[in-house]
């Protein structure tokens, strides 16, 4: 790892985070560390890895029981599913907690739609 970027995304739920890289086809690793080829160990609370050698960790940021990802996007095959900075992975587990944030209020998702910048909608129906 020679290039370690951040992604903006402020993760707080663990769980839902776990099961949209599932859904993406990435394995959850449950290990504490990640090795870095030039920074050393990354310590994390577990790392997504796509099957092909490529990994990002999921680590614990300066607020307490907040997370953000943290990866290599330099030649990290990882790059090809969850996005450069892991922008897609971020964006699939925002989509998610939103969802999650509409049913619990009564909400139906209707529909969902991602435009050509990137940006999803959803339709929620109330009852």
């Amino acid at each position: 790892m020679s290039h370690l970027s951040k992604g903006a995304c402020k993760i707080k739920d663990l769980f839902t985070l776990r099961e949209v890289a599932k859904e993406m086809g990435l394995e959850i690793k449950e290990k504490t560390k990640m090795r870095g080829e030039y920074i050393g160990n990354i310590k994390c609370e577990f790392v997504v890895a796509d099957g092909k050698g490529g990994e990002l960790a999921i680590v614990e940021s300066n607020v307490e029981n907040e997370y953000e990802i943290q990866m290599d996007n330099y030649y990290n095959p990882i790059c090809d599913v969850v996005g450069q900075n892991g922008d897609l992975l971020s964006r699939e587990y925002a989509t998610e907690v939103h969802k999650k944030e509409a049913q619990l209020l009564g909400g139906v998702i209707a529909s969902q739609e991602v435009d050509a910048q990137g940006f999803v909608y959803l339709e929620v129906h109330t009852p």
